[in-house]
């Protein structure tokens, strides 16, 4: 991915600003599959044993995800449909 990534940036010419813009775009995007599954993750007994989360941290987590995936649909939204919140 790294070789990738350096490949890409090397190419002559190429819209380099538009490249990190979007990547991270894609970024936020793919935030909130990243804490949906680290979320799953921390609440394993197997896994993490006592250290796994309690009922308040569960409750915070996951109102940062649906918060997250709202935003996150939203942006999507208003990507598709720019004037879908009344906007110029």
């Amino acid at each position: 991915m790294i070789v990738v990534g350096a490949g890409i940036v090397l190419l002559p010419r190429a819209p380099l600003l538009t490249i990190m813009y979007l990547s991270q775009v894609l970024n936020g995007i793919l935030l909130p599959v990243v804490l949906i599954f680290i979320l799953i993750l921390i609440n394993d007994r197997r896994l993490m044993g006592k250290y796994r989360n309690n009922r308040f941290y569960n409750a915070v987590s996951i109102i940062t995800v649906v918060i997250m995936t709202g935003l996150t649909v939203l942006l999507a939204l208003t990507t598709v449909w720019p004037g879908l919140l009344g906007g110029g």
